[in-house]
């Protein structure tokens, strides 16, 4: 099958979502490339060098390369755009959506460290180490961000001002 074969798109996410199963996140790769031949060298072995210019975006003729990752997301919030922002800048990637994962990306331990502390500095909420590996995406990261904001602003309410919020928050009752 040349490239543009129907359900390649398909296999990929099957694929990733069969490695997920078995592999911590961090190891199921950020994208597949689907060869209908590895490129060799004149004595017949795997030209190395070719495959990584395939992986790497370059044009390989014959090889009916064709790459699949999935579908980008941009940013839709200030906090899903700063973590995108310092993600793109710690990993070095151009465009970061909200659905990518730290780890497909290329993201290890040191750099989820770089992550957190421009986070801080950046957002004003220091987080985890660990959190940053229970939520390796912009939106689930975004998420965790958000709520550890509003538990920053639960514990500088008095009991009186927590007991508002939390009746302004119940629906009221019915025939009263």
């Amino acid at each position: 099958a040349g490239p543009g074969a129907p359900g390649v798109a398909e296999h990929a996410t099957a694929l990733r979502a069969g490695l997920a199963a078995e592999l911590p996140a961090y190891a199921v790769p950020a994208r597949f490339v689907r060869l209908d031949r590895l490129p060799l060298t004149a004595n017949g072995k795997r030209d190395s060098s070719a495959v990584m210019a395939i992986v790497e975006g370059s044009e390989a003729d014959g090889m009916g390369a064709e790459r699949v990752a999935p579908a980008h997301v941009a940013p839709r919030t200030s906090v899903e755009s700063a973590i995108a922002g310092v993600w793109s800048e710690v990993l070095k990637r151009p465009a970061v959506g909200v659905n990518d994962n730290f780890f497909e990306l290329g993201g290890h331990s040191l750099s989820a460290i770089r992550v957190l502390g421009r986070l801080s500095a950046t957002l004003g909420v220091r987080l985890p180490l660990r959190t940053l590996f229970d939520h390796p995406t912009v939106a689930g990261l975004a998420t965790q961000v958000e709520l550890e904001r509003r538990l920053a602003a639960l514990e500088h309410m008095s009991d009186e001002e927590a007991q508002r919020l939390l009746d302004s928050q119940q629906p009221g009752e019915a025939g009263a």
